[in-house]
């Protein structure tokens, strides 16, 4: 224990310094006492006892040392001292603390920004037990009722596919199952007079909560007994959604609630920190067993073919997800195996199952943004390394004038690592100034950067924690030594000699100046280059064509299955919507649509044309939409041959279909494609064929990015359950009109109220801004690379001047002598504005070639341009040439006013 008692002495000595000193001082002149009171026992006289005493007794100064050392900690001694002198010289050069500080802030601020945007959507774990334990059975974000056997990549899976996975666990602990979507519930307390209002919940298994390691925050949570046959209808309830509907009312638990007409339980509370494994947050969950009650349909426990849930699973120790992947591969084939009838030979051997980590759950921002963080992420190093360079510009212009200061601490035998830490250390403190300043720079911009990357600021609620702290803390300290380190060393090589007898010349080395300045444009060119590209494919996405008429239609978003209607009555519903808007004066047509444009879902399939042989799977793809009765028109797409679809196509009529051009003229050439008849899957089905009445020209549905697929377009009303629950409820009614379309929302809400005053619609957008809305994404690359593009290029045009101005000034007598031997101001314009122009080259000499490496990194952002776009990078070679001279004006200027003979005086 002799450690924890050497430990515990320091301690003391450095809580209680200053009593430490008066101790060591009382002692110290005791023992000077007592021997000055020995030699007078010995007869000398008071003098001589005295310094007899003193001789004996040794160096005070060196001894008041040895005890500090002794009692504390030497390291942390001269540490306190560094950073007291440090705090005194930044306090003497407030100008140049306070640009150096505001610089450093811009530079470490956004890239603690970026690093809590790049946390709260890549890094950030679930608040559940043992995270990293968990997989995924595909970590895709997008819903849906498909299996992905089209690609042979499994993504979601039937009821009877999570049993045998969960009866045959062999690389698991447990397995737990979730619905891949989320469901549209009305809600309201059981007798309660108020309507019900609109909640989003998700279908869980009963080991859901206890798979997670999760407890209630009040009441108790789902057990398996909650998902079986017979078992009481439970609900346990989101966090905030509890205090949001509920006002954190405790008693809430055994209380009944009404979901979408069957009553409930409520048993339980989610803890607060855990909103769910996917993204979307639910208010509710409820057992997997009551899908029909809540999806007012059939059970899809019972049917083998409806694949609607996600599952996840913890690995058993020592199995990789590897081992684990090729066997659930294998036993996905063997579960195929027994259903041939479902599934072709080729079909079987073509799935698989990919594993992937889970330890953050699914998320569609991790998916969507993944590259264009890491992209940002590198911007604004860039911009952090511009930061420095500028600061250590600073530091070197800054050393001259210290020059006396460090030459007499070398004279009085200062080392130079002293020197040198002493530098260090003021380099680090300015650093941890500005990382503290950018800290609260960073609260404010991890807002905008979240609005403009996501459109949303809720994922970063409460973003700095601890660890973006310690990244801020250590990106601080990075930057100190960075941009400290250089300036540090070539300050303490002083010519001692020559300062001393008044010879030193100026000697700051201006080819490392110059180097530094060099670097930071070609950052800068880097930084720019990226920004143009970005611009550039924004307007050329801009500039596609869609094929449909944007600026005349509206869309109305509603939910008749939160409404409460079934898919047998949505048709009746749908037509008496599109009635009552037609209607309306100035509406030309409406109609309605089962899936929003540009909203990223679609639904593909294998298909056989009727007198043809089918294909192996993936070489007849088509695309498939469900629409209302004159979709085309309301759309404002012609009809190239045939007719749009109409109300005569309803229940009970002949499956008719509409193709587009693209499928015309890939799967129909040189032949008339109206009366031919097709069908999804293989071999061709007569009773589910489709007859081909119309084809329409091309137009963008689901990207602005991607060729035009084929598609074909089925009459919704003729089936309203396309084998799938979600396939029939239309997401949108869309209006045509003759007018301003921004005229007529409140018009078409009343409309709908006056059919249904029960169906909830959630807004009414124009066609034009859900276009703009799918360009967010390249908006944002361009708006913040522009941004950061533009304080790069102010940056580096502040380095150019400064770097020229105290070139000038050291130079003052070199001037006035070319001046006084007869050269004219215009040959010292030349001599400035060259020397800025050498720099300026230099710059573009390394940053094209870094350019042309770093942009094919961002080559699958752009569209419609190359990596090397040529015309990119010249204009941002003239734009840098341009801003460089103009930071060099004033400089030079200034030099052609030298006065010889004052500048012939000046040393």
């Amino acid at each position: 224990m002799n450690w924890l008692r050497e430990l515990s002495r320091r301690l003391r000595m450095l809580v209680h310094r200053r009593q430490f000193e008066v101790d060591l001082e009382e002692e110290m002149r005791l023992h000077l006492e007592l021997r000055q009171q020995e030699q007078l026992q010995s007869g000398m006289t008071a003098d001589d006892a005295r310094a007899a005493a003193r001789r004996r007794f040794g160096n005070p100064t060196a001894l008041r040392e040895n005890s500090r050392i002794a009692w504390g900690w030497e390291w942390f001694e001269h540490l306190a001292q560094d950073v007291r002198y440090g705090l005194r010289m930044l306090r003497k050069s407030p100008g140049f603390t306070a640009v150096a500080v505001l610089t450093l802030a811009l530079g470490i601020g956004a890239n603690t920004a970026i690093f809590s945007l790049i946390d709260a959507i890549l890094l950030r774990t679930l608040p559940v037990a043992s995270p990293h334990e968990l997989v995924l059975f595909s970590d895709s974000p997008e819903g849906g009722t498909n299996s992905g056997t089209q690609t042979g990549h499994w993504m979601r899976f039937s009821s009877e596919n999570y049993t045998y996975f969960r009866d045959h666990s062999e690389n698991f602990k447990e397995l737990c199952a979730f619905h891949s979507s989320w469901n549209h519930l009305k809600i309201r307390v059981a007798g309660a007079a108020e309507r019900p209002d609109l909640a989003y919940g998700r279908l869980v298994s009963g080991n859901f909560f206890s798979f997670l390691g999760l407890s209630a925050a009040l009441g108790r949570l789902f057990s398996s007994d909650d998902d079986r046959l017979g078992a009481s209808p439970a609900v346990v309830l989101n966090y905030t959604y509890w205090a949001r509907k509920f006002q954190n009312d405790v008693s809430i638990i055994g209380k009944v609630v009404e979901v979408n007409g069957t009553t409930f339980t409520i048993i339980g509370v989610a803890p607060r920190t855990f909103s769910d494994v996917k993204y979307d947050r639910p208010d509710l969950w409820l057992p997997l067993v009551f899908q029909p009650q809540v999806m007012s349909t059939n059970s899809y426990a019972d049917d083998p073919q409806m694949y609607w849930l996600s599952i996840m699973a913890r690995l058993k120790p020592g199995v990789t997800l590897r081992q684990a992947q090729a066997v659930v591969s294998s036993q996905l084939k063997q579960i195929l195996a027994t259903q041939v009838q479902r599934e072709t030979t080729q079909q079987i051997a073509n799935s698989y199952i990919q594993l992937a980590p889970g330890a953050g759950g699914i998320s569609y921002l991790r998916v969507r943004y993944s590259e264009a963080l890491q992209i940002l992420a590198g911007i604004v190093g860039i911009v952090l390394l511009i930061v420095c360079a500028n600061v250590a510009n600073l530091l070197l212009s800054r050393s001259s004038a210290r020059e006396k200061e460090i030459s007499i601490r070398l004279a009085i035998g200062a080392s130079r690592s002293r020197l040198v830490r002493q530098l260090l250390t003021e380099s680090i403190l300015l650093a941890t100034l500005g990382g503290a300043l950018g800290i609260l720079a960073a609260r404010w911009g991890v807002e905008i950067l979240a609005s403009l990357v996501t459109g949303s600021t809720s994922i970063v609620k409460d973003s700095i924690d601890a660890r973006v702290l310690l990244f801020t803390a250590c990106v601080s300290i990075l930057a100190g030594i960075l941009f400290g380190l250089v300036p540090a060393l070539r300050s303490s090589r002083i010519d001692l000699a020559a300062q001393v007898n008044g010879s030193a010349r100026a000697r700051l080395g201006f080819g490392f100046a110059n180097g530094i300045v060099a670097c930071q444009i070609a950052a800068c060119f880097v930084l720019l280059v990226g920004a143009g590209l970005f611009l550039r494919t924004l307007q050329k996405l801009a500039d596609q064509e869609l094929g449909f008429d944007e600026d005349h239609i509206l869309v109305a978003r509603i939910n008749a299955e939160a409404a409460g209607y079934s898919p047998a009555q949505t048709p009746a519903l749908y037509q008496a919507l599109i009635d009552r808007i037609e209607a309306i004066p100035g509406v030309l047509s409406a109609t309605v649509d089962y899936s929003e444009p540009f909203g990223g879902s679609t639904w593909t399939s294998n298909f056989t044309i009727e007198g043809l042989p089918s294909r192996p799977p993936g070489q007849m793809m088509v695309h498939k939409e469900l629409i209302g009765p004159h979709y085309f028109e309301t759309e404002g797409i012609p009809i190239l041959l045939g007719r749009d679809i109409g109300p005569q196509d309803r229940p009970g009529t002949p499956l008719v279909t509409v193709i587009n051009q693209t499928m015309a003229r890939k799967f129909f050439p040189g032949v008339n494609p109206i009366g031919r008849r097709f069908s999804l899957g293989a071999p061709f089905n007569d009773s589910e064929a489709m007859t081909i009445v119309g084809v329409a020209a091309d137009a963008r549905y689901y990207s602005l990015r991607d060729p035009v697929p084929a598609m074909e377009f089925c009459a919704a009303f003729q089936i309203p359950d396309q084998g799938s629950h979600n396939s029939a409820y239309a997401e949108d009614v869309e209006v045509r009109v003759s007018g301003n379309p921004r005229a007529l929302p409140t018009e078409i809400r009343a409309a709908l109220a006056q059919v249904s005053d029960s169906l909830p619609v959630t807004r009414v957008t124009l066609l034009k801004d859900e276009v703009s809305a799918s360009l967010r994404l390249n908006r944002s690359a361009a708006e913040v690379s522009s941004a950061f593009g533009g304080l790069a290029l102010f940056l580096s045009c502040i380095g150019v001047y400064g770097t020229m101005a105290y070139r000038v000034s050291r130079r003052t007598h070199e001037i006035g002598i070319r001046l006084a031997l007869g050269a004219h101001r215009s040959d010292v314009l030349w001599l400035i504005t060259k020397e800025c122009l050498i720099l300026v080259a230099v710059g573009l000499v390394i940053g094209v070639p870094v350019a042309l490496a770093s942009t094919s990194i961002i080559a699958s952002q752009l569209f419609g341009i190359r990596a090397s776009d040529p015309l990119t990078f010249a204009t941002v070679a003239i734009l840098l040439v341009l801003v460089a001279l103009a930071a060099c004006y004033v400089p030079a200027r200034r030099a052609m006013r030298v006065d010889p003979m004052v500048a012939l005086r000046h040393e």
